[in-house]
């Protein structure tokens, strides 16, 4: 495409959490049908300089999870329309048409459309789509004009869109396992987000109960047994990553004492009741 042809009304959003080795040759292909191209990622001179080198907008956050960079991405940019992806995915033709299709739609509110993935795992192409539970889909977001701080995708999904993404996964475990850690961090923030106030006995339940769902969702169900050794990897690591979900909410938002700094104003209610009402007793 030429620069007058290529696509105007969509900002894509690429997280690039750690591995460099395929950004450049997907900056590359985006920037023949995209205008405009967001990476967004912890601090990394070498992945900076690729990105300032081809002309495109560079955002350095802290964030390591894949949520929280498309989140980070999108703060940087006001659209109607987001592609997020990850830096080591590539897109077919077909699908760039369907998403070139749908941002041409007339919308009304916030509607996304995921991502069908073929997905490389630890140098193998895997037979069936193993998904991480708490790595987010890919996919097209229209936003709208609503000024939206989180959105879950999840209520608002419509139909996939035509065609796949080559999306190329850990290629080591010690790469894998690394990403683990940031995955449980997205844990954490998500058990948080629907589990509030639950002491450690129902929080250590709903662990015991989680653990061994998920890896019998991943290895029987998602059919991780049938991609051998790589899914049984996969299983496994997924099912670490729930374990360490928890680990890091008790840590994070139980040992931190958020919880109690989000209840002040209702703990300073009960405590004015109290003492108002200490005083009405000393008075009569």
């Amino acid at each position: 495409m030429s620069s007058s042809q290529l696509i105007q009304n969509i900002s894509v959003i690429v997280a690039c959490r750690s591995s460099k080795r395929h950004l450049l040759d997907v900056l590359v292909d985006l920037k023949l049908w995209f205008s405009e191209i967001i990476i967004v990622g912890p601090n990394c001179p070498e992945i900076s300089k690729i990105v300032k080198t081809h002309d495109q907008k560079w955002v350095e956050t802290e964030l390591c999870s894949i949520q929280g960079l498309w989140q980070k991405g999108m703060q940087s940019v006001n659209s109607e329309w987001y592609l997020l992806l990850e830096g080591s995915e590539y897109i077919s033709t077909v699908l760039k048409e369907s998403i070139l299709e749908v941002s041409n739609r007339k919308l009304s509110g916030p509607n996304w459309f995921p991502i069908k993935r073929e997905i490389v795992f630890l140098k193998q192409r895997l037979k069936y789509p193993l998904e991480w539970t708490y790595d987010p889909k890919p996919g097209l977001l229209f936003k709208g004009t609503e000024n939206l701080n989180h959105i879950d995708l999840d209520k608002i999904e419509k139909e996939p869109l035509k065609g796949r993404s080559i999306y190329f996964s850990e290629k080591t475990i010690e790469e894998a396992i690394k990403n683990s850690f940031h995955r449980a961090d997205q844990a954490a923030v998500e058990i948080n987000q629907v589990r509030n106030n639950k002491g450690i006995l129902k929080l250590l339940l709903k662990a015991i109960i989680h653990v061994p769902t998920n890896f019998f969702k991943k290895w029987v169900l998602h059919k991780g047994m049938r991609e051998g050794f790589e899914g049984l990897v996969f299983s496994l690591l997924d099912t670490v990553t729930v374990i360490l979900g928890y680990i890091r909410y008790h840590e994070k938002y139980t040992r931190s004492g958020k919880q109690i700094e989000r209840n002040l104003d209702s703990i300073k209610n009960v405590l004015i009741i109290k003492l108002r009402g200490l005083g009405d007793a000393v008075l009569g």
